[in-house]
């Protein structure tokens, strides 16, 4: 769009310059026109220079704010990968506190039933002797 417009200014200067210097044989006339278009072509030109001067600094920031988007959100993406790595770990912990505490309850079943077993066996072994004794004694009336 910039290029369009600096050569139609271009264009127009010297289109000002060729009439100025057709329609009149005069020195004055010549040197007017030659000026009106050399000011023309450097007003164009200081255009493109602020043109050009902001499109690269608007470049400059658009790259900066872009950078800082990329680096907010790596940021995050970091920060989200901890915490879940975070929350596994603590899983994976709390599943094997659980694991090792119904183990222990488990042994202390076991141990107990063992136990339990062994005094109903003495009962067993007390209550079979008793039956003994029982028979000897009917035995002996």
């Amino acid at each position: 769009m910039k290029k369009r417009q600096f050569g139609a200014i271009l264009a127009a200067a010297a289109l000002a310059a060729v009439l100025a210097t057709g329609c009149g044989s005069k020195k004055e006339e010549t040197k007017a026109a030659s000026d009106v278009a050399s000011e023309a072509v450097d007003a164009a030109s200081s255009m493109m220079e602020s043109a050009n001067a902001a499109a690269s600094s608007g470049m400059e920031e658009a790259n900066k704010a872009a950078s800082g988007a990329m680096e907010e959100a790596n940021k995050a993406a970091s920060d989200a990968a901890k915490a879940g790595q975070d929350a596994a770990s603590a899983a994976v912990e709390g599943a094997n506190k659980a694991a090792s505490d119904a183990a222990k309850m488990g042994e202390d079943a076991a141990k107990a039933g063992a136990e339990a077993a062994e005094k109903a066996g003495a009962a067993a072994e007390s209550a079979g002797a008793a039956a003994e004794k029982a028979g000897e004694t009917a035995e002996s009336r």
